[in-house]
């Protein structure tokens, strides 16, 4: 913790301090105001650390956690735009206008991450995408399948945004619904109050739900306890059948992929989460919270995989980068013969930033492909 602690600030003591030099110091502001914005980017940064110093500590106080926050993603965006306004001056040679080109970049990325910071606490959109595959029945056409994930019920997402999320999704009549990780960041014993709303989602063919990464931060089992109370069906390594008048539906699902480091006895396994050999042919679902998990889910033989934990970067211009990190980012997908989706997910982890990339509640629709 101390080593990752340690790396964590040299990355961001060099955003901070290019960004001081570059719009700071290359500005030439009066004295006044060249301390006053070299103290707001000290306190800043400063947060940033004790924030994982003493995560729980600042995460139980809701106001600094904002302010914190705030920061981070603000900066983010400004590093960007000021690497922008750099390679600009360079390209055109027009050093002579530096200190309007830092004020206008100030101002801009000061505006991008305040609209950000309001689609974030909006909430989710519905994104309705239409899956075709030779796989599933035509007389089941529209089979609707309704995803959560990532939602990060914590801090900053309460109980509004939960009750928002169960109400979109509720007036989706969706078949069935499926939580792909990452419900919530905190102790249940914190968040019990915020949950609540999630007790009345509402599916015909019922609920399921597996763990993501940020579960085992926060106690997996207890995690997995509570949803089992809210009504959620876990599935881990293993799967059930959903009997359809047609064509049968087999979900399985898995712990995270990275599970085994934090709980050993919890391996991740797709080939347990299949159907046995039984001469039934099935419409194969598998959820797995990453999109890394697809080789396995392939191997297995599924037919469609949905995942989150992405965020497709959360916000703008990090989904650039996030595509380098994971097989799949965003959306629907072909791996081979298997389909997968990636939700971006419903809520926001870290800043309330979602400047470009709306979150999300997907409603997937199975139609036959001839």
């Amino acid at each position: 913790m101390i080593i990752f602690i340690t790396l964590i600030s040299a990355v961001l003591g060099g955003i901070w301090y290019y960004i001081y030099k570059s719009l700071v110091v290359a500005s030439h502001l009066s004295p006044p105001v060249q301390w006053t914005l070299t103290g707001i980017l000290v306190v800043s940064f400063v947060l940033q650390v004790l924030r994982w110093i003493d995560r729980l500590n600042i995460e139980g106080r809701p106001k600094i956690l904002f302010i914190t926050y705030f920061f981070l993603g603000f900066m983010c965006i400004l590093f960007f735009g000021t690497l922008f306004k750099d390679l600009l001056l360079l390209i055109t040679q027009s050093f002579q206008y530096e200190p309007l080109a830092n004020g206008v970049t100030l101002v801009i990325c000061l505006l991008a991450t305040l609209w950000g910071m309001k689609m974030a606490f909006r909430g989710p959109i519905v994104k309705t995408t239409e899956l075709f595959s030779s796989r599933w029945h035509i007389k089941q056409n529209g089979f609707k399948i309704a995803q959560i994930s990532d939602l990060h019920v914590g801090t900053l997402i309460g109980k509004k945004y939960v009750e928002d999320v169960v109400q979109k999704t509720n007036a989706l009549d969706a078949d069935i619904i499926v939580i792909t990780g990452d419900l919530g960041d905190g102790e249940i014993k914190d968040l019990k109050h915020d949950l609540e709303p999630l007790r009345h989602l509402k599916a015909k063919h019922g609920i399921y739900y597996v763990t993501g990464n940020h579960e085992f931060y926060w106690n997996a089992k207890d995690w997995t306890e509570k949803v089992q109370e809210l009504g959620f069906k876990v599935l881990h390594n293993h799967g059930l059948e959903i009997s359809l008048p047609e064509k049968s539906i087999w979900i399985g699902g898995v712990p995270d992929i990275s599970a085994h480091k934090m709980q050993p006895e919890l391996g991740y396994d797709p080939q347990k989460a299949a159907p046995a050999e039984n001469g039934k042919d099935y419409y194969k679902i598998l959820l797995a919270h990453q999109p890394k998990s697809v080789h396995g889910a392939s191997d297995a033989g599924f037919d469609l995989m949905m995942s989150g934990h992405t965020h497709n970067g959360q916000f703008f211009p990090i989904n650039f980068f996030v595509g380098f990190f994971n097989p799949y980012h965003k959306g629907l997908n072909l791996h081979q013969d298997m389909h997968v989706y990636v939700n971006v997910g419903t809520g926001f982890w870290g800043p309330p930033q979602r400047l470009g990339i709306p979150a999300e509640i997907t409603c997937l629709m199975l139609m036959h492909k001839a």
